[in-house]
């Protein structure tokens, strides 16, 4: 974490620096810590305000901060900023400067505005071209969203693996009789698979008829159309 105080001197302090890399993205966080108490004035009740500028365009931007819920140690506001691209998108150093802003009211209706500046905080940015040589700076951004999307991509193709697996986890691969319970079951990479159903074929695949009483006929003449169902093969 890159960790700044801000002094009663107004002068912004590294009191931990760290390797930020051009075009990182939010992987990296600024803290900065200030004394709550600054003469009269109780600066968790301020506006806190970032104003920044680029190492090549030169160009000073704001970025508003927002303080954290509870003290730190009791003593100090902390602001925590992360680090994106509208920081990281140019190598070499980053000068800020931050600015406080509150407005009161007294007894009499008289408005006081207060303005407090703390300058010369430097974030060093550190220039990527040392492991992507080989690519030209201005294809950089669309490199990273390609690699983006091919671990995207590698994503989905795990998870359609994975479905196909459980898939054929459970396909049916052979037909098994169980000669003690006279039942037959589906198996898939030799594990028994949905439900088991009855045979009712004999040893040389005839299916067996049970004639009891009740299919006896009445008339003995229509014996044989108790048959005449029965196809041979």
């Amino acid at each position: 974490m890159y960790t700044f105080l801000i002094g009663n001197d107004n002068y912004i302090t590294t009191t931990n620096a760290e390797r930020i890399v051009q075009r990182s993205k939010l992987v990296n966080t600024l803290q900065i810590f200030v004394q709550n108490e600054y003469g009269n004035i109780i600066m968790s009740n301020c506006q806190a305000i970032m104003y920044y500028k680029l190492p090549i365009s030169g160009e000073w931007k704001p970025n508003e901060l927002m303080a954290s819920e509870t003290l730190y140690k009791d003593k100090y506001v902390e602001y925590l900023i992360p680090v994106d691209t509208w920081l990281t998108s140019e190598a070499g150093d980053v000068e800020f400067e931050i600015k406080f802003y509150n407005v009161s009211m007294n007894d009499d209706s008289n408005v006081k505005q207060y303005v407090r500046k703390a300058t010369n905080g430097i974030i060093h940015i550190a220039s990527s071209k040392d492991w992507s040589s080989s690519i030209a700076d201005s294809m950089l951004d669309a490199v990273d969203q390609r690699i983006i999307q091919l671990m995207n991509l590698q994503k989905a193709q795990e998870e359609m693996i994975t479905t196909t697996q459980a898939m054929l986890g459970t396909k049916a691969d052979n037909i098994v009789k169980d000669d003690k319970t006279q039942e037959i079951y589906l198996t898939s990479d030799g594990k028994e698979i949905g439900n088991r159903i009855k045979d009712e074929c004999d040893q040389d695949g005839v299916p067996v008829v049970d004639l009891d009483d009740s299919s006896t006929p009445d008339n003995p003449d229509d014996s044989n159309k108790v048959f005449d169902d029965v196809l041979e093969f």
